[in-house]
């Protein structure tokens, strides 16, 4: 009988062993899953915060030097970073103001530029890296593109154009037959 008790004290051994094992299987896959989740997360919000830079830059709302450091969000977003998520203002606690510009805290942008062969055009790279990583860190998201940067526009208002200048001076508008008003 004891030597019976032996065997069914080894099979039950192999059989929690066993029952051990893969249970260490799926946790360790469902750590590799949610790391990935983690890492696909980052590498779109770095994406969207890069492209975002881009679009500014070629629609001449800034420029490559203005951008480079801690990105600051539209003010027409409401969105707010929740440690590594963006998320609605509608999803914040009850009480939490999202009034002011929101900081995308925990990036840092790296805007160069380069001299391109089209004419007119320059290469223009963004760059986007968590704040916390060593500045020798691969970014999580880089975007190059050839864009044909312009100056600052020049504020304008309140300048006297030809249709000012008229209406001061009491000239009649003419219509398209030419003809007063």
């Amino acid at each position: 009988m004891t030597r019976r008790a032996g065997i069914v004290l080894l099979e039950l051994m192999v059989a929690v062993a066993l029952f051990v094992g893969a249970g260490l299987a799926i946790t360790n896959a469902m750590t590799l899953g949610v790391d990935s989740a983690i890492r696909a997360e980052r590498e779109i919000a770095a994406s969207d915060i890069a492209r975002s830079a881009m679009a500014k830059i070629q629609a001449g709302i800034s420029t490559p030097q203005t951008l480079s450091g801690e990105p600051v969000a539209w003010d027409e977003d409401e969105t707010v970073w929740e440690g590594d998520r963006l998320v609605s203002a509608d999803d914040l606690p009850a009480g939490r103001s999202t009034t002011g510009p929101v900081r995308t805290s925990g990036w840092v942008l790296s805007v160069n530029t380069e001299p391109s062969s089209f004419n007119g055009l320059s290469s223009v790279i963004v760059e986007v890296r968590r704040a916390d990583a060593a500045d020798d860190s691969l970014p999580e998201a880089t975007l190059k593109r050839l864009v044909r940067l312009r100056d600052a526009p020049e504020d304008t208002a309140g300048d006297i154009d030809a249709l000012v200048g008229e209406a001061e001076r009491g000239s009649p508008r003419r219509n398209r037959n030419g003809m007063g008003r």
